[in-house]
């Protein structure tokens, strides 16, 4: 989110990906959980409705350009992770359910890093072995 709509994160976001220039992997939740963000956005007044068609089309556009880089989930597996993660960390840590799904995904797709702004959820994170650089 911090990539496309002005927030107290977007300097350390685009600092992040300027220096890094890899595509960030983007999966179908984390392109509805986005997209509703933004949505949500223009509920909040945040913005127009004019400003979020037009941050619609950047996501859109680093989709198209490789920016984000699309990954297919196996849900099957990310729920018997998320599970796992649950029954390790959700009594000490309190997180939400999105937040296991994010974190068992990155798992399940090997990722190395994970990107949030979220303490909890970068905690959760960190817990099971990602790098979290942003926080």
């Amino acid at each position: 989110m911090s990539l496309y709509v002005n927030c107290t994160h977007t300097t350390v976001a685009s600092r992040y990906m300027n220096k890094n220039q890899r595509p960030l992997l983007f999966t179908p939740f984390q392109r509805h959980e986005l997209r509703n963000a933004i949505r949500l956005g223009v509920y909040r007044k945040d913005f127009t409705s004019l400003q979020r068609e037009e941050i619609l089309d950047c996501l859109q556009e680093d989709c198209r350009t490789g920016v984000l880089k699309s990954a297919a989930v196996p849900w099957g597996e990310v729920f018997r992770e998320s599970e796992r993660i649950s029954k390790a960390y959700t009594e000490t840590i309190g997180n939400r359910g999105a937040d296991l799904f994010h974190v068992a995904i990155a798992l399940i797709l090997d990722s190395k890093e994970f990107l949030t702004f979220d303490k909890k959820q970068g905690e959760l994170a960190r817990s099971t072995g990602l790098s979290v650089p942003l926080i």
